[in-house]
C-alpha cells in the first residue's frame, strides 16, 4: 500500500514590494515606533490622573496638604514624577524598538531627548489635570477622552493623510503631531536638530529619508 504524500511542495521565499530595497523596508517597520511610544504616554497619562483621584478619595491628598507646603509644590513634584515615568515608559518602548525592530536614531540625538522629554511633561501634566474632569477613579478612564483624541488627530492610530486634507491642516497645531513627526525626524528620517522644533505641513510614510537619499 502507497503512503499519502503531500500534493505540493513549499518552499520559503522573502515577499517585498517590487524593486524594493533592504533599507527601504528596514524603514517601512520603523515608522510605527513613534506612533506605538505617543499613544502609549498618553494613555499612561490617564493612570496619574486616577492616581490623583484615589489620593482623593482615601483622603491622602488632605493630609498632603496639611503639610507645610503650598499646593503649587504637591501638583509639581507630582508633575516631575509623572515625567519621570513617561521618559522611562518612551526609553522602554525605543529600546525594545531599537533591540527587536532594528530602530535607529538617525538623526540628532539631542533632537530625540527634547522631543521626548516635552511629551513626557505633556503627558504628565494632562495626566494632573484628569480629577478636574472626573470626580471618582472609576470615572477617570472612560470620561477623560481628551487622550484618545490627540492620539486620533496625532496620526498615532491612523496616518493623517487619511484624513481630509482641512483637518490634516488643522493637526498642526496637535501636540502629537509634533511629537510623532520629531521622532520619525530623528529616527528613521535622519534630519537634523531643527526638524525637532516644528512639524511636517503633511505627514506622508513614503518620504524618504534623509539618510536614504546619501
Amino acid at each position: 500500500m502507497q503512503g499519502f504524500s503531500m500534493p505540493f511542495t513549499t518552499r520559503e521565499a522573502e515577499v517585498v514590494a517590487k524593486g524594493a530595497s533592504r533599507p527601504e523596508i528596514q524603514r517601512a517597520t520603523r515608522i510605527p515606533s513613534p506612533a506605538w511610544a505617543c499613544s502609549s504616554s498618553l494613555f499612561m497619562g490617564i493612570e496619574i490622573g486616577v492616581g490623583l483621584l484615589l489620593m482623593r478619595r482615601l483622603g491622602l491628598w488632605k493630609r498632603l496638604r496639611a503639610a507645610p507646603v503650598s499646593r503649587a509644590l504637591l501638583l509639581g513634584s507630582r508633575i516631575v514624577s509623572g515625567t519621570l515615568i513617561a521618559s522611562i515608559l518612551l526609553a522602554a518602548i525605543y529600546a525594545a524598538a531599537i533591540a527587536f525592530f532594528s530602530v535607529r536614531i538617525e538623526g540628532s540625538i539631542a533632537g530625540f531627548v527634547l522631543v521626548a522629554v516635552s511629551f513626557a511633561i505633556l503627558t504628565s501634566t494632562m495626566g494632573c489635570s484628569s480629577p478636574r474632569s472626573a470626580r471618582l477613579p472609576s470615572n477617570a478612564r472612560p470620561r477623560d477622552s481628551r487622550h484618545a483624541s490627540l492620539v486620533m488627530l496625532g496620526g498615532a492610530w491612523s496616518r493623517d493623510v487619511r484624513l481630509p486634507e482641512w483637518l490634516q491642516d488643522l493637526t498642526i497645531f496637535v501636540p502629537t503631531r509634533w511629537a510623532i513627526d520629531g521622532l520619525e525626524a530623528m529616527t528613521w528620517r535622519g534630519l537634523g536638530f531643527d526638524a525637532a522644533l516644528q512639524p511636517r505641513l503633511r505627514c506622508s510614510p513614503s518620504a524618504p529619508s534623509a539618510a536614504g537619499r546619501r
